[in-house]
C-alpha cells in the first residue's frame, strides 16, 4: 500500500473508513447556493458558489440513493469504490468545526454516473436559478457564459448512498478536539481538527459515534454501520488512533462537547417536528377532509392530548391517528416513529381503548406497512381524492 499522508482517510483496502469532510458555510441550510461572496482563490471564491450547498436537500436522490457533494481526495474515492467509506460532513464558522451531518455506505459516483445524475435530476435548469445569485454574476460575465460552464461543472455530485444512511441534522453539532480526542498521557495536545476544504481527517469508529449518537435512534443503520465491521485505521493520525475514549457531555455545555447534550437531543426531535409543519398541515388538512366528506366519521378532534386527529369509526370505535410526511425511503422510520408516539397515547388513555392508525403521505411497499400491521396499528396513505386504510386481520378498505 502507498504511504498517505498524514491526516486524511485510507483506502479502505482491509475494512471501513470513516472521515470528518470540510465543506464551505452555507447560510440557507444548504437547500440551496446562498450567494455569499467569498475572499480567496478557492472554487466558492472564483465562482460564487459551491457544489456542496445543496447537501441537505431531499430531493437529490437518484436510483434510489441520496445523491450528495463533497470535495474528494484520492483515498476516499478509493475507499467510496466499494462502499466502504463513511463520510461526516463540517463547517467551519465562528472559529469552531461543527458537524453538520452524515452518510454512511458512501459510495464513490464515476463520471458516467455524475453525467447520468445532472441528465436525470435536470440540473441544467439550475444555471438560471444560480444566476439570480449576485455573487455569480460578479464571476461570470453572462448568463450564456455561466450555461456553458455550468453544462461541464454542474456535472459534480460526488457521492451516493442508501436514503436511510444519510442524515443532515437540524443543529449544528460544535466539536471540541480535547472532547472528541481526549490525550491519554499528560502534556499531550489533542490533535487539530481539519478545516481545509482539501483535506479530510480519519476518525476512529468510536469517535465517529460520539459525534452523532445522540441524534440518531438506537436502532439507525447508520449507528449500526459505525458499529459493524472491520474499520482500517492505517491512515490516521498517531494521536488521533490512540486518543483514549470520546468523553459525553455534561449538563448543558454542548460547546464543550463531541456530541449535543441530551437537552440538545430533544430540541433536535421538537424541531424535527417544528421543521414539518407545512407538509404536516397539509397531510393534516386532507386527512380531516377525508373523514368528513367521504368517511363521515363524526366527533373528528384534531390535536387533543398530543394525539394528530382522535375520530370515531364504525367498525373500530375510537380511533387515534399519527400523521407523518415522509417519502418512500425514509416510511419505515416513519412508522416506526408513530408507533411508539401511538402506544403512548393508548397507555395515557384508560378506557375505551383506542385503535391505532399511522396517516402516511405516501403509500409505503407492503414490507414496512407491515411493521404497523403486525403490531395491531393500522396504516392510511392518499389513494385518488381520498386515503386507502389498512387494518390488521381485515380487508383493506378503499375510498
Amino acid at each position: 500500500m502507498a504511504k498517505l499522508a498524514s491526516g486524511v482517510g485510507g483506502f479502505g483496502v482491509s475494512g471501513k473508513v470513516v472521515v470528518l469532510k470540510p465543506m464551505v458555510w452555507n447560510a440557507e441550510g444548504y437547500v440551496r447556493p446562498d450567494g455569499t461572496t467569498r475572499k480567496g482563490d478557492g472554487y466558492v471564491a472564483r465562482h460564487g458558489f459551491g457544489h456542496e450547498e445543496w447537501n441537505a436537500d431531499p430531493n437529490r436522490l437518484w436510483r434510489g440513493q441520496r445523491i450528495f457533494h463533497t470535495e474528494t481526495t484520492n483515498p476516499m474515492k478509493a475507499s467510496g469504490t466499494a462502499g466502504d467509506l463513511g463520510i461526516i460532513m463540517t463547517t467551519y464558522l465562528d472559529r469552531t468545526t461543527c458537524a453538520l451531518g452524515i452518510a454512511t455506505s458512501v459510495t464513490a459516483n464515476t463520471p458516467e454516473d455524475k453525467r447520468a445524475i445532472f441528465d436525470a435530476l435536470r440540473l441544467l435548469s439550475d444555471a438560471e436559478k444560480l444566476w439570480e445569485l449576485p455573487s455569480v454574476k460578479a464571476k461570470h460575465p453572462s448568463l450564456d457564459e455561466f450555461r456553458t460552464f455550468w453544462f461541464d461543472k454542474g456535472i459534480h455530485n460526488s457521492w451516493r448512498c442508501p436514503p436511510s444512511e444519510f442524515l443532515w441534522f437540524r443543529e449544528k453539532v460544535p466539536l471540541d478536539p480535547k472532547t472528541l480526542f481526549p490525550p491519554e498521557a499528560e502534556g499531550v495536545n489533542a490533535p487539530t481538527i481539519t478545516w481545509r476544504h482539501s483535506k479530510s481527517m480519519s476518525l476512529r469508529q468510536d469517535q465517529a459515534r460520539a459525534i452523532v449518537q445522540d441524534v440518531l435512534e438506537p436502532d439507525s443503520p447508520i449507528l449500526s454501520w459505525l458499529s459493524t465491521g472491520a474499520f482500517d485505521h492505517s491512515a490516521m493520525r498517531p494521536n488521533t488512533r490512540s486518543s483514549g475514549e470520546p468523553k459525553r457531555s455534561q449538563g448543558d455545555k454542548s460547546q464543550d462537547s463531541a456530541a449535543p447534550t441530551d437537552k440538545a437531543y430533544i430540541r433536535y426531535l421538537r424541531q424535527q417536528e417544528i421543521l414539518v409543519p407545512p407538509r404536516h398541515s397539509d397531510l393534516q388538512k386532507r386527512f380531516e377532509s377525508f373523514l368528513k366528506n367521504i368517511l363521515n366519521a363524526p366527533s373528528i378532534r384534531p390535536n387533543v392530548d398530543g394525539v394528530d386527529i382522535q375520530f370515531e369509526c364504525r367498525d373500530k370505535g375510537l380511533v387515534f391517528a399519527e400523521l407523518k410526511p415522509c417519502t418512500v425511503q425514509d416510511a419505515r422510520y416513519a412508522i416506526r416513529t408513530a408507533i411508539g408516539q401511538l402506544c403512548d397515547y393508548r397507555h395515557n388513555r384508560p378506557r375505551p381503548t383506542p385503535a391505532l392508525l399511522v396517516v402516511l403521505e405516501v403509500k409505503p411497499n407492503d414490507h414496512d406497512r407491515d411493521l404497523a400491521l403486525s403490531n395491531g396499528i393500522g396504516v392510511a396513505h392518499p389513494k385518488g381524492e381520498g386515503f386507502r386504510l389498512h387494518w390488521p386481520n381485515s380487508t383493506i378498505r378503499s375510498h
